[in-house]
């Protein structure tokens, strides 16, 4: 395929990664989308059993009618490592006092630890992945992953009822909420010392 290169990835049904410039082709196994001139492609895309296309999301086109606009790939955060010294502590700490949800907890014999995952409840962002310092070049950076910089932000929509609730379970804020050009915003410490900012931001008006 000219101006393009295809290179297999997996077995059974043939996968591809596309990269470069593509050109129309109704050539068998051939990926044929039709581009501007000047667009350029990385993308990844499944050559199904009855010789219509796919991508890792789920759309399908024919040879002749697939837009590359429909497959694009998506990227986004999905966890954030926390080092802690224990995972029991921890949970107790983020579901109890912050009132997170605890999302997983799956034990890796292959590993001998804990894939243990929270998220505040009803959020669809990046979740925290709480992970035991398992080396004793890791346990220094427990309580202190940023040295010291505020490392996480966990943004709401009820500033002032969440500070309240968070004061009352015990958490400890080292700056007390202030307003800001962005929203109003205070300081607060996780069992450890890691730093966070709880923050309401600014509705456009």
């Amino acid at each position: 395929m000219p101006g393009a290169d295809l290179v297999p990835r997996g077995r059974g049904i043939e996968e591809f990664t596309i990269v470069g410039p593509l050109v129309r082709s109704k050539e068998l196994r051939t990926i044929g989308i039709e581009q501007g001139e000047t667009c350029r492609v990385i993308a990844q895309l499944v050559l199904l059993e009855d010789d219509r296309i796919g991508c890792p999301h789920g759309d399908r086109g024919s040879f002749d009618e697939y837009s590359v606009s429909a497959c694009d790939m998506k990227q986004f955060i999905a966890h954030v490592a926390l080092v802690v010294r224990d995972y029991d502590e921890a949970i107790a700490f983020y579901t109890k006092s912050l009132g997170f949800t605890l999302v997983e907890d799956t034990y890796q014999p292959a590993q001998d630890k804990r894939w243990v995952v929270v998220a505040p409840p009803g959020s669809t962002g990046a979740s925290l992945v709480l992970a035991r310092a398992s080396q004793p070049a890791q346990e220094p950076f427990i309580g202190n992953q940023t040295g010291g910089r505020v490392f996480l932000f966990l943004a709401t929509d009820d500033f002032q009822g969440d500070y309240e609730r968070m004061v009352a379970n015990g958490i400890t804020f080292l700056r007390a909420p202030k307003v800001e050009s962005y929203g109003t915003v205070a300081v607060f410490s996780d069992l450890y010392g890691n730093l966070w900012d709880l923050i309401e931001f600014r509705r456009e008006s």
